[in-house]
């Protein structure tokens, strides 16, 4: 686990020894060498080459996010001052060094870069990270952290979604005819964040947009200008190509989900989670919403293959769907789906 990519797929796992806390733009961890105690790293996820691969929203936040490290840092250990730093020479992958100074330090190092230290200095066993030794260092730190304001100085991509979203699905309504359909899109944000605990910005945003492509006149240029290409790609992921003949059209969309971010999956089961919720408070047929919920739950692939936030969400989604698999009392309304009503842009609102 030397490089930053291998970094970020063991944090994704749950298998980093030194993770101190996830945050919006990546995640933080402390540095393998503690002679400076409290160096930490902030590692970009979606792993970048640089600070300016990202676009203007996720940019701002990874320099918040490394700020908001600085803060939580400072408060755990009391530093003399901060250094920040992003370099890249030996791994081009977006990484920032969060590094406290200390008093201690000799003086001929403490005005200069930390690379000067000796190697042998730097590499000391006794400066390694240990769990036992480090770990009420990593819970301060992720303490402070808890603390700190979480979106610092910008707009979140996710608020200027819903406006995207909103503005699209204009005059579109729900299968009830009058329940405007920018309520299911909202509702599949918050299901991603309150239900399945996933904080995620690019699935938060996604999940504002995920029918704009489909349902409206919005297209994978306008999701990309917005807000980069994962998320585009993953709202492209949770699209049907409608030119496609119907026995076709399926096979294709589930194939296209199987091999997408996860991030698709958790807004795709998020959106099944909510379109059986509906059913189940309107009355309706629910046994072909459990079946499309099965399906979803299948095209996120293998379960020993799931990451915790996936897991998380076909957790929840499971025990909604045993919910609804319970007898319904006798008299219950009407189990049949009423008909599309199609919206002011002439495309009809999905289930």
């Amino acid at each position: 686990m030397k490089t930053i990519a291998e970094q970020v797929a063991a944090c994704r796992a749950g298998r980093h020894p030194r993770l101190v806390a996830r945050m919006p733009s990546g995640w933080l961890v402390l540095a393998p060498s503690q002679r400076l105690r409290g160096y930490c790293i902030l590692l970009a996820d979606p792993v970048v080459s640089s600070l300016n691969d990202l676009s203007g929203g996720a940019r701002a936040q990874f320099l918040a996010d490394m700020a908001r490290a600085g803060d939580a840092v400072a408060a755990a250990v009391k530093p003399v001052r901060l250094n920040y730093e992003m370099l890249g020479n030996l791994d081009p992958t977006l990484h920032a060094h969060v590094v406290p100074r200390q008093k201690d330090e000799p003086e001929s190092l403490r005005t200069k870069a930390i690379w000067l230290y000796p190697p042998e200095e730097w590499d000391a066993p006794k400066h390694a990270f240990n769990a036992k030794a480090h770990g009420p260092l990593r819970e301060a730190i992720a303490r402070a952290l808890d603390g700190a304001p979480a979106n610092a100085g910008h707009r979140p991509d996710w608020q200027d979604a819903a406006a995207m979203a909103a503005r699209f699905h204009e005059g579109q309504v729900r299968k009830d005819g009058r329940t405007p359909y920018f309520s299911h899109p909202a509702r599949v944000a918050m299901t991603v964040r309150d239900v399945f605990g996933c904080d995620d910005r690019e699935a938060l945003t996604a999940a504002f947009l995920h029918d704009v492509i489909e349902d409206t006149p919005a297209d994978y240029d306008d999701v990309s200008e917005a807000f980069g290409d994962r998320v585009a790609e993953v709202v492209a992921a949770l699209t049907k190509d409608m030119r496609l003949p119907e026995p076709e059209r399926e096979p294709a969309y589930d194939a296209g989900l199987r091999a997408a971010d996860w991030r698709a999956h958790v807004v795709k089961l998020a959106d099944q989670y909510d379109n059986l919720s509906n059913a189940m408070r309107d009355g309706l047929d629910v046994d072909k919403f459990l079946r499309r919920c099965e399906r979803a739950i299948a095209v996120a692939g293998e379960e020993g293959a799931w990451r915790p936030e996936v897991a998380r969400a076909v957790e929840m989604l499971r025990e909604l769907m045993a919910l609804a698999a319970e007898p319904r009392p006798a008299g219950s309304r009407g189990r049949k789906s009423p008909e599309k009503q199609p919206g002011k842009r002439g495309k009809k609102g999905k289930g």
